[in-house]
Order: C-alpha cells, then structure tokens, then sequence
C-alpha cells in the first residue's frame, strides 16, 4: 500500500512540476500548426536519413524567424531537474514505461542547430547571449551560448570582448568553443565579405 501511495504522490508531483515548466516557459512560436520545439526534434541526428523532414524543419525555422529567439536562449539554458534526472535514470533501468522526458544536453543541441540555420537573423539576439556568456556560472550553458555566437557569425561582432574572455575560461568546453566563435566571427571582413585570415 505504501508504495502505491508513494508511486501516486510521485506522479501528482510530476504531473505539477510540468504543470509549471509550461507555465513559465516562454510561448513557443508555431509554424503549420507544428510547435518549434517539434519542428527542432526533425534535426536530430537520429533523423538524419529523413532528408525531406530535416528540409522541411530547416525551412520551418527560418520561417518562424526572430519570433523563435526567446524560446531558443530558453532552450539554451536548459538545465536537468533532479526530477529530470531521476526519470532518465528511471527510463534507463526499466522498459515497461517511458517517461517522456528530453535531457537538457538535447534541448541545447536543438537550439544550436536552429542558431545556425537562422546564422545573421539572429543578431539581435546577440546582447542577450553576450550577458548570460558574462553571468551564468554553469559552464555547460556558457559554452552552448559561446557555441551560439558563433553560428550566428560576423553579426555577433559585438561578442568579440566577452568571447575573447571565455577563450580564457577555466573550463576546456567553454574556451574551445569561444575560440571557434571568434574564428567564426572574424572569418570574413564585413565590408566586401571575403575572407581576410
């Protein structure tokens, strides 16, 4: 009986956490009815031989465009719940059910592929990933963000002084890839877009 109860308060407690998790998420754009973060999953390497679906998903993000940046630097910054946690380790142990649950590595991977379809639409998002490549103390989330600009290419420029900070970074994920960003960045000279390095 006990563990009926504890297996039913579990679920409630689940159930309220994703309750939440929709709450505060940002609203995530659509496109043709499909929610962004559907459209994302078609990228995933496991698809890879769905070339039609991946065409249609790239198309999709270029489509849902600029209104597609709050939910990407959310996604950006995803973090693993201990309630994440426990029900991948819970998925992993058994196969009778299957928790629907995505781990945040997954989410930020997604997120960096639709950085680098959007590439220069989404310099506008550039201050924002400046100040969480400057603030967030999870290095994981600071070497996706470095990741980011770097897709976003010569319209990150204003990331220069803060990449050139995460180059120095004591985390060996965080230096490499704002050492990658700032190749990225500085690849082409703005004014006649050839390369100068």
């Amino acid at each position: 009986m006990n563990r009926r109860v504890g297996l039913f308060l579990f679920i409630l407690l689940l159930t309220c956490a994703a309750a939440l998790a929709l709450y505060f998420w940002p609203r995530e754009p659509s496109y043709q009815g499909k929610r962004l973060s559907e459209w994302l999953a078609e990228l995933d390497i496991r698809n890879t031989s769905e070339a039609n679906s991946r065409d249609q998903a790239a198309k999709a993000v270029c489509a849902v465009g600029t209104n597609a940046l709050p939910t990407l630097t959310a996604m950006l910054c995803a973090k693993d719940s201990p309630w994440t946690r426990a029900l991948i380790k819970l998925d992993a142990k058994q196969s009778l059910f299957h928790f629907p649950v995505t781990p945040a590595s997954v989410v930020q991977a997604r997120a960096l592929q639709a950085y680098g379809i959007l590439g220069g639409l989404a310099e506008a998002n550039v201050p924002v990933l400046i100040r969480i490549l400057e603030e967030e103390p999870s290095p994981e989330i600071r070497a996706c963000v470095a990741f980011a600009l770097g897709q976003i290419g010569r319209g990150a420029k204003a990331a220069i002084p803060a990449l050139g900070k995460a180059a120095r970074d004591k985390n060996a994920s965080v230096r490499q890839n704002a050492q990658l960003a700032l190749m990225n960045i500085q690849m082409w000279d703005s004014d006649s877009g050839r390369s100068f390095r």
